[in-house]
């Protein structure tokens, strides 16, 4: 008579409890919405109205909609309930778009306690597929994805989504379907796109060349020297992106040691053939050819030599061999090679904005674009906006210029605001003043620039910052 021993199955409360615990704790101990000057430096009253539980809002719904997966057994349950763990999953997703859509319709940015939020959705969304058996059940491995998809979501494709959103919409911001189709006539849009495409297509022809000479060198005929082409090759991968363009710039400069070598010794004219098309496509060919070399280098590794030795034996040429044997095989990696590199050259920005010149490229325009409507937006007429104050004083901070000896030198000398101001006609300072002031077509680039001057001068032409403002404005 044999006797079997049974272990009892131990029923343990379900974890999605304790989740739901994380998101309530986050709800009442975090703000639910943004804060214009963080966490630290707000006040009491603004840290307080950020709270969800502060007022009758919509992120009340943050909270009560995940409660309701508290409507559950207290032990967790297994494959059988397939309903109950497809609802889970389905329910987490719901609770979470619901708080992007809302926060963007409200137009208020979503605060601290939406982390701890988004943190537990994404917890119950895992343990609901892992129970259903997705990817194995492994958790880890649900939760990775999860997490992953995530951070697509939030800084590729919702970016992207929100780049596109003004093209259809007209200066009021009215929906209007086909105004992209009055930017994209522009002569200048298209010869911008029209260069984006001349200028990839030919960048992505010079790295597939020189990538399959450098990687035929390494794997078919250099054996000691094989390293040093695969080092030297790998260098432009890691160095920052205005390096390349920074050292051809260099180089090849108006005043760079091989054209002033070329215009002493050989009597070469010291022109500007850098700036443009040739300065990119140079740049970007030195910089973007080892992305070619490595993707033709594993696929001529896996091309074996017997293939063409069978060619010879058949007497076939060299050029038989190469043109109706190796390129055959290499097609695949070819077309990757030429792709991938014409998706670089179209998203590279620091080599045009350095060595572009005239010669417009979507990247460099994109940018362009998004700084001088952010400088409409804050009320900049110039436009570069307010980045020629910022770039203004940041070079002056970086070349350690007094701003005194600057103001007081420049200024005394030139103007006669002082000696205006100490004789009693202000109205002689005042138009001086208004004079070169009126060249500062930017609001704050004005606003700084008569700070530093009333600072710097002790208030010379008036004791107060409001009537100098008042005085000097008064001219525009």
């Amino acid at each position: 008579m044999s006797h079997t021993l049974s272990l009892p199955d131990i029923q343990r409360r379900d974890p999605i409890f304790a989740w739901l615990g994380l998101i309530l704790l986050a709800f009442a101990l975090l703000p639910a919405w943004s804060l214009d000057y963080g966490l630290l430096e707000s006040t009491s009253d603004e840290i307080l109205a950020a709270y969800g539980w502060s007022g009758l809002n919509v992120s009340l719904l943050w909270l009560l909609l995940p409660i309701v997966l508290l409507f559950r057994p207290r032990q967790a349950q297994r494959l059988e309930a397939r309903r109950r763990h497809q609802f889970d999953a389905a329910w987490s997703v719901f609770c979470a778009l619901f708080m992007i859509v809302s926060a963007t319709l409200v137009g208020r940015g979503l605060g601290y306690g939406s982390i701890g939020i988004f943190i537990a959705l994404g917890a119950v969304c895992t343990l609901a597929l892992s129970r259903l058996e997705w990817l194995g059940g492994d958790r880890f491995v649900l939760g990775s994805l999860i997490c992953i998809i995530a951070m697509i979501g939030v800084f590729i494709i919702f970016p992207s989504i929100a780049i596109f959103i003004p093209m259809f919409t007209n200066d009021a911001g009215e929906f209007a379907p086909l105004a992209f189709m009055a930017v994209l006539g522009q002569s200048h849009i298209l010869q911008v796109i029209w260069n984006s495409f001349l200028l990839s297509v030919a960048v992505g022809i010079g790295c597939t060349f020189f990538g399959l000479v450098l990687a035929i060198y390494t794997t078919r005929i250099a054996k000691r020297s094989a390293i040093i082409g695969r080092v030297f090759s790998i260098l432009p991968i890691v160095t920052p992106p205005f390096i390349v363009g920074l050292g051809v710039t260099l180089m090849m400069g108006r005043s760079g040691y091989v054209t002033e070598f070329m215009a002493n010794w050989f009597g070469l004219t010291n022109t500007n053939w850098l700036y443009g098309f040739t300065g990119i496509w140079l740049a970007q060919v030195l910089a973007f050819t080892p992305m070619a070399f490595m993707i033709l280098d594993g696929a001529i590794k896996t091309i074996h030599p017997s293939l063409e030795e069978a060619s010879y034996t058949l007497r076939a040429s060299r050029w038989q061999t190469f043109h109706r044997v190796f390129l055959p095989l290499l097609k695949p990696a070819l077309a990757n090679a030429f792709l991938i590199v014409i998706v670089q050259s179209l998203a590279d920005f620091s080599n045009p904005l350095v060595l572009g010149g005239n010669f417009d490229v979507l990247a460099t325009q994109i940018y362009f674009y998004i700084t001088r409507r952010a400088a409409r937006l804050s009320g900049c007429q110039h436009p570069w906006g307010d980045f020629a104050g910022v770039l203004a004083a940041g070079v002056l901070r970086a070349v350690h210029v007094d701003w005194q000896t600057l103001l007081r030198h420049h200024f005394r000398q030139n103007f006669p605001w002082r000696r205006a101001a100490a004789a009693g006609d202000i109205g002689v300072g005042r138009d001086a003043a208004a004079g070169h002031l009126g060249r500062l077509q930017c609001p704050a680039l004005r606003q700084h620039f008569l700070r530093q001057l009333h600072r710097q001068l002790g208030g010379g032409l008036h004791p107060d910052l409001r009537q100098l403002h008042q005085a000097v404005w008064s001219r525009f």
